[in-house]
């Protein structure tokens, strides 16, 4: 991508164009899941475009008219783990500005979200929520991550079942969770306690 970046300011710099925008969202180190806000500003910017890569391969484009440059990335656009890089240009006067350049970024994914029970009468409680399709989800007692209570996969709706394989003290039950996808890996899901009565 360095090469890319060299070649596209040497081209700008011959045509005589003028400076990039500023990209104001995501901020630089940010952690980005699907669905991310991509911000822009620059001065009297007449048309916007958008080019969202995985390596050589543009994948999405997007343009927009004048006004500050606000696109939401469909959330199915780019899958977790996968690397990737955006670039914004506008026109003004009918010439177009330098590119400004997202530098590389990795997909990350959103923490899974858990529908406990109020009260349940087994230590191996069925367990529902939500989560990325597809996406690994594992069940854990919050602040014990060292034992995985219950696994399974969100389907395509965005749904997760999860049966308890490992036994739930008896009590106030405080569960956690998290998600993986292609070597991405979510943070911890809001803890959801629920009271177990065997």
């Amino acid at each position: 991508m360095d090469m890319e970046i060299r070649k596209d300011e040497a081209e700008a710099a011959m045509a005589g164009v003028f400076g990039g925008p500023s990209i104001t969202q995501p901020l630089p180190g940010a952690y980005l899941t699907p669905g991310f806000l991509i911000e822009a500003r620059a001065r009297e910017a007449a048309a916007w475009r958008l080019e969202i890569y995985t390596g050589p391969t543009l994948i999405h484009s997007y343009n927009q008219a004048r006004g500050p440059f606000s696109y939401q990335v469909p959330s199915n656009l780019i899958a977790p783990g996968t690397k990737f890089y955006f670039r914004i240009d506008y026109a003004e006067w009918q010439t177009r500005s330098a590119w400004a350049w997202s530098g590389d970024k990795v997909m990350g994914l959103e923490k899974p979200i858990i529908h406990p029970p109020s009260q349940v009468s087994t230590d191996k409680p069925l367990v529902f929520g939500r989560g990325y399709p597809g996406a690994t989800i594992k069940l854990y007692e919050a602040g014990y991550g060292g034992v995985v209570h219950g696994s399974g996969v969100v389907d395509n709706n965005g749904e997760w079942r999860v049966q308890v394989t490992e036994k739930l003290r008896s009590g106030q039950f405080p569960m956690t969770a998290n998600q993986t996808l292609n070597d991405a890996v979510s943070d911890w899901a809001q803890t959801a306690t629920f009271v177990v009565r065997p």
